[in-house]
């Protein structure tokens, strides 16, 4: 039940982010973002966005 609630519980907290801020956008695009170094884990260190880019 741990990692369904916690799935849920991301994807639930992305669409509300997204719905708040429709232009969020990577600060960075087109560079990887970092990972996080470890066996349990897989994903990026940090993601940098701005809410509304420019250009």
């Amino acid at each position: 039940m741990g990692a369904h609630l916690g799935r849920m519980e991301a994807r639930v907290a992305l669409e509300e982010l997204f719905t708040a801020l429709p232009e969020l956008a990577l600060s960075e695009e087109g560079r990887e973002p970092d990972r996080i170094p470890s066996f349990l884990i897989n994903g990026p260190l940090r993601v940098p966005a701005v809410p509304h880019p420019t250009g």
